[in-house]
């Protein structure tokens, strides 16, 4: 009967047990090598989500309305009426009444109404002049004379702008005057606008006073 050497056991035994943890190590290894995949996997996943949740959905912008529309939308109006001259009409809450009055003729005694608005927020001072039944006109040398006649409705309509070549031109200011409104209610009604030149040009505002007055 044969005998194994105790030399020859031992290395026998250091081999199984080197095998084994080679085994045992490449498990571990392989073991930490599929976790560490997972958890790349996991984080290009998380990334890719958190890429995906900053991207959003471009918006929609509204068109811009132009310069000039903001300016006019911009304005809010208060309402003026006299029943007693049959008239009414809307102007910028900028403007102030400065004047209010029933003028007296010095010859002969008749009067007429007048009412006056001026806008002292603006460095132009923009200044708005209409008079009732008035006891004589000018005489003025305007800028621009506005030609305007009366609708059925009692709408006043702006027919046409004349350009006036005159020594007044280079006065500093800008006159409008729109022709005297012989209304079908029997009253006459005049107008007188004006502001300073060489800042903003305030005429746009003025056709829209002009063209809020109502006659009855």
């Amino acid at each position: 009967m044969n005998q194994k050497s105790p030399q020859k056991h031992i290395w026998k035994t250091l081999l199984t047990i080197f095998i084994a943890a080679l085994v045992a190590g490449g498990g571990v290894y392989s073991w930490q090598t599929i976790e560490g995949l997972e958890d790349q996997v996991d984080s290009l996943e998380s990334v890719e989500s958190e890429e995906a949740s900053s991207v959003q959905e471009p918006e929609s912008i509204p068109a811009q309305p132009s310069q000039e529309e903001s300016s006019i939308e911009a304005i809010t109006y208060k309402y003026y009426e006299s029943s007693e001259y049959d008239f009414s009409f809307t102007y910028p809450s900028s403007y102030e009444i400065v004047n209010e009055e029933v003028v007296v003729a010095y010859l002969d005694g008749s009067n007429w109404f007048r009412v006056e608005l001026q806008d002292f927020s603006s460095p132009e001072n923009p200044f708005l002049r209409f008079e009732v039944d008035p006891d004589g006109y000018g005489p003025f040398f305007p800028d621009k004379t506005y030609k305007i006649s009366e609708k059925n409705s009692g709408e006043l309509v702006l027919d046409a702008v004349v350009e006036n070549d005159s020594a007044s031109a280079d006065d500093g200011k800008v006159l409008i005057i729109p022709d005297i409104l012989k209304a079908e209610n029997g009253h006459r009604y005049n107008w007188q606008f004006s502001f300073s030149e060489g800042g903003e040009d305030h005429e746009k505002v003025f056709k829209q006073m002009l063209g809020s007055f109502k006659f009855y």
